[in-house]
């Protein structure tokens, strides 16, 4: 399984500066078939700079266990981010 990449991604206006939240969808090659996977997520800044990034609300259609692919998102996320690929 791997993410091909996430598009469609909005974020959310927010009052506290330290965490941003998004909306987007994901491609994911599942069993090597693309799939369309909605999703939220949150990325906080912890005060050492940290990031902790919590994924929500992932609705598709897909026939994988669930914990997999929130782990492989996860970690796209910090590395798009940490690229700069994610709205201010």
């Amino acid at each position: 399984m791997k993410v091909l990449e996430l598009k469609q991604v909005q974020r959310e206006e927010g009052c506290i500066y330290f965490r941003r939240k998004f909306s987007a969808i994901a491609v994911v090659d599942i069993l090597t078939k693309p799939t369309d996977i909605s999703l939220n997520f949150i990325i906080e800044t912890g005060p050492l700079g940290d990031k902790k990034i919590e994924v929500s609300d992932v609705k598709g259609e897909f026939n994988y266990p669930l914990l997999p692919i929130v782990k492989t998102l996860r970690e796209y996320i910090r590395v798009a981010d940490s690229q700069g690929q994610l709205p201010l």
